[in-house]
């Protein structure tokens, strides 16, 4: 189940149309084979992703990447780590974009010898650690979201260990990465959940209805 804050004015989600194929019927694990974008996507990287897979332009894919304010990471599934973006996975909401603006992060290692961040809090800085993850949920972020508010295009490695710029509040001898593009419109939803709720719904739509024409989904009455 997921829950949208009741201080927030609800926002209705229409899911209007069925019909999508996304398997074969007679194998639903089945279908054509996709390759997962890298965990390690810089800006320019993230950003034509999504504007070449989905049409997206800056801001419906700042929207849609919000997403990951729901669920968790599974090790078994992605090789990292088990943990989570924010501490209530289970609400629809904007705190994912204010953790990613305003937080200090740790860099970590996964199980697969990933790079990722930790989140350390917000305010003050916190000391740079480098160590694999061990224990309970933690609370983490990959290289991909954080590109949303820092560029590090050209300050990475291939296991996506920052190696020109950090973070800013991460300690270290290293310059802070600038900010991204994409900067101005992740503070805009971390400011305002419902502007936030009402364009991830618009972007999640394209989303689900992307590569269809008029007429092959079925509008529900």
């Amino acid at each position: 189940d997921v829950m949208q804050p009741q201080s927030d004015t609800p926002v209705e989600f229409k899911f209007e149309y069925i019909g999508r194929q996304v398997c074969q019927q007679d194998d639903p694990k089945g279908g054509d084979s996709r390759t997962m974008p890298s965990i390690h996507l810089t800006t320019p990287d993230l950003l034509g992703y999504f504007s070449t897979h989905f049409g997206f332009d800056d801001r419906q894919t700042v929207a849609i990447m919000g997403a990951h304010t729901l669920g968790q990471l599974s090790a078994g599934n992605s090789g990292l780590v088990d943990g989570r973006w924010v501490p209530n996975e289970t609400s629809l909401d904007n705190q994912f974009f204010g953790r990613v603006i305003g937080g200090n992060f740790e860099e970590q290692i996964g199980d697969n010898s990933q790079y990722l961040w930790r989140f350390a809090g917000g305010g003050g800085g916190a000391p740079p650690t480098t160590r694999r993850l061990q224990g309970g949920p933690r609370d983490f972020f990959l290289n991909a979201d954080l590109a949303l508010a820092y560029d590090f295009t050209d300050d990475m490695d291939n296991n996506g260990q920052l190696t020109g710029c950090s973070l800013p509040g991460s300690g270290g001898d290293l310059p802070d990465c600038e900010r991204a593009a994409t900067f101005r419109i992740l503070r805009d939803f971390a400011r305002d959940n419902g502007a936030w709720l009402r364009e991830f719904g618009a972007a999640f739509e394209a989303m689900l209805t992307n590569g269809y024409s008029p007429g092959q989904l079925t509008q529900l009455m």
